[in-house]
């Protein structure tokens, strides 16, 4: 992170983005060495300090240990035997959730119970990710938050909630339903299932799985030098290890079996790499595999109870919503809220614009 002027901690570029790869490297089960060699091969990632300019850093077990144990990453900042939570005071961005940090160093003792509270809670609004950040209210313009409203029989809910102070709806919005059922009824009218829709998928996917595939031979070369290196490394290691007149003996011998596992790995890692790498080619549908989908995206969405597939299908096709209010009621402090607007995600757009779709009633439009 970088530390602004005010004292606020955010996301410094490329080096934030290489170090929330660390944290996802170790909830993979790698070892901190497999990490410190990653973030060292890392040329790109610098540090610096705000009197001064960025310079290159060489990490080590210690500073990679320091790292993953510290609670300021998933948000939850220390200051002597106090705790706060940064996503309490300002739109914070932690580079790994309470609940992976947890994971992570659920065998440490570093935790106290103050601390394990705090993290108990974000857990919990980590995981509230249906449309958050895409739900707008008309009556600011501003972003609503996600958030789960409990009742007194003890049934509880998604809703969204707009937090501007100055809104007439501060605290108030709609349940998540009322925008997934939008969106929903949308998806069973606008069916991107012409030909063109079919194409446009086909050459966009071939971009993605180039690049992929370039990343995977880009990993693929780099493991097979470390290989080449470690299996060097481990047969000087051996030969020192059996020379009984070396004074470096002793030390080698436990270098021996540490190499061997690393090698092993590394090898493991290579075989998955190259496994994804040879099924690449399979990631584009073929056009009924496409239709398949395509026609029955609503009536997934529909039978689907899972709250992170709902999630991940309704983002890739919006962008955002915006939710407008209607006082009702004989005091006017009940709403009623409905989507207004909302946009789509490219290309889906465009496929709207020029009216290339597929309408519900299986008449082509």
């Amino acid at each position: 992170y970088f530390i602004t002027d005010d004292n606020r901690l955010v996301p410094d570029g490329n080096n934030f983005l290489i170090i929330k790869e660390a944290f996802e490297m170790r909830c993979q089960k790698k070892s901190q060495a497999e990490i410190v060699r990653y973030l060292n091969n890392r040329k790109e990632y610098t540090y610096r300090r705000r009197d001064q300019g960025p310079r290159s850093f060489t990490w080590s077990k210690d500073t990679i240990a320091d790292l993953l144990t510290d609670p300021a990453y998933a948000g939850v900042l220390r200051y002597g035997k106090h705790i706060v939570d940064l996503t309490k005071i300002y739109d914070f961005e932690p580079a790994v959730t309470a609940a992976k940090f947890l994971e992570i160093n659920k065998a440490k003792d570093f935790l106290s119970p103050t601390l394990k509270s705090a993290f108990s809670v974000r857990d919990k609004e980590d995981q509230i990710t249906l449309l958050n950040g895409m739900v707008l209210c008309a009556s600011c313009g501003k972003r609503m938050t996600a958030g789960i409203t409990i009742k007194s029989s003890g049934d509880s809910y998604f809703r969204f909630r707009c937090e501007t102070r100055t809104c007439e709806f501060r605290n108030k919005g709609p349940r998540a339903s009322i925008l997934t059922d939008f969106a929903i009824e949308q998806l069973d009218c606008y069916r991107f299932t012409t030909k063109n829709n079919y194409e446009n998928y086909v050459d966009n996917m071939k971009e993605v799985t180039s690049n992929r595939h370039r990343e995977l031979m880009s990993t693929i070369n780099g493991l097979n030098k470390t290989i080449g290196f470690k299996r060097k490394e481990f047969e000087n290691a051996k030969r020192i290890a059996a020379d009984t007149n070396n004074k470096l003996q002793k030390y080698y011998i436990n270098d021996i079996e540490s190499l061997n596992d690393e090698i092993i790995s590394l090898e493991k890692q290579r075989q998955e790499v190259m496994q994804e790498k040879d099924t690449i080619k399979d990631a584009i549908m073929t056009y009924e595999k496409y239709l398949e989908l395509f026609e029955n995206v609503a009536d997934l969405l529909r039978s689907n109870k899972s709250i992170e597939t709902l999630d991940v299908i309704l983002r890739k096709f919006y962008s955002n919503f915006t939710v407008k209010a209607e006082l009702i009621g004989p005091k006017y402090v009940n709403s009623r809220w409905e989507v207004i607007d909302f946009n789509f995600q490219e290309p889906f757009s465009q496929f709207i614009k020029h009216e290339d779709f597929d309408s519900g009633r299986g008449e082509r439009t």
